[in-house]
């Protein structure tokens, strides 16, 4: 998270006239005075009646939580005016009662339909990813790279001890995947003990995947099918076809669509693609 300078309050507004001890001075220009005025007599109408200038931040910290979920600090920062500090404070349950303003402030920001970069989305999606590309061969700093996020965080999707990562490193790892996945690195002492590590743990590879950001998805291994046989005749799948296929992010439904035949022989050609690129492996 970086640090966001805060704006200099323009001239006619109460923060301006009151100033900011050790960080600004009063401003005693007309408009300023007008607005110091204001205030004071507000404050003592207030008081007159019995009005707290504070109340419960419950209200703010529900909202708060709720919009955090798909904005980063910065842009909460940004949209409310108000600084990461007291924000953070809020979101924790450590404030006992805030201002109005600051209330109303917070309740004023509305969620975007999509987060921005810093947004926390679930990583089901980015782990698969990161343990296809090791099943590959690809070693944790190579992805690390591609994501342009540290080896140990990637190590921490990859055992899934992260739950959530942020939008920007998801999509940058979602873009460069397709390439990773289907382009293996040299054979050597590297890629060999992250091909042996993945498969030791029980990752699947890229080919296993029809949906691999789907949480409900299973992998396919390429096992038979215990439907009864078709009349129809059977269509042959070429695998590297397939396999080209779906490095287009292309499902089985669709690749079946394409290539004439059922979704379940594609699955099939996905298995002895797996299978053959094994064997070009151990020879």
């Amino acid at each position: 998270m970086t640090t966001v300078a805060k704006p200099i309050p323009a001239h006619g507004t109460t923060a301006r006239a009151n100033g900011s001890r050790g960080y600004r001075e009063r401003c005693t220009c007309h408009p300023c005075r007008v607005a110091g005025s204001r205030q004071s007599k507000q404050n003592r109408v207030n008081r007159e009646l019995g009005r707290s200038p504070f109340t419960s931040p419950e209200n703010a910290q529900e909202h708060l939580r709720e919009i955090h979920l798909v904005m980063s600090w910065d842009e909460l920062v940004k949209a409310t005016g108000i600084p990461v500090s007291n924000l953070v404070r809020i979101y924790n349950g450590r404030r006992t009662k805030i201002r109005h303003e600051t209330e109303a402030k917070i309740l004023a920001v509305k969620a975007p339909n999509q987060g921005g970069p810093g947004q926390r989305i679930d990583a089901t999606g980015t782990m698969r990813r990161v343990r296809a590309l090791s099943h590959v061969g690809h070693a944790y700093s190579t992805i690390a790279k591609a994501a342009n996020t540290s080896p140990n965080r990637i190590l921490l999707i990859a055992n899934g001890r992260q739950t959530t990562v942020r939008r920007s490193i998801a999509e940058r790892l979602a873009k460069a995947y397709p390439q990773l996945a289907f382009a293996p690195p040299p054979r050597n002492k590297h890629t060999s003990r992250s091909r042996n590590e993945a498969r030791a743990k029980g990752w699947h590879g890229p080919l296993a995947w029809d949906d691999i950001d789907d949480p409900n998805a299973k992998p396919e291994t390429g096992g038979k099918s215990k439907a009864k046989a078709s009349t129809k005749p059977k269509v042959y799948a070429d695998p590297a076809r397939v396999a080209a296929l779906t490095a287009q992010n292309m499902s089985a439904a669709e690749i079946a669509l394409q290539l004439g035949c059922h979704p379940r022989t594609v699955i099939r050609a996905r298995g002895r693609a797996i299978a053959s690129n094994d064997l070009k492996e151990a020879a």
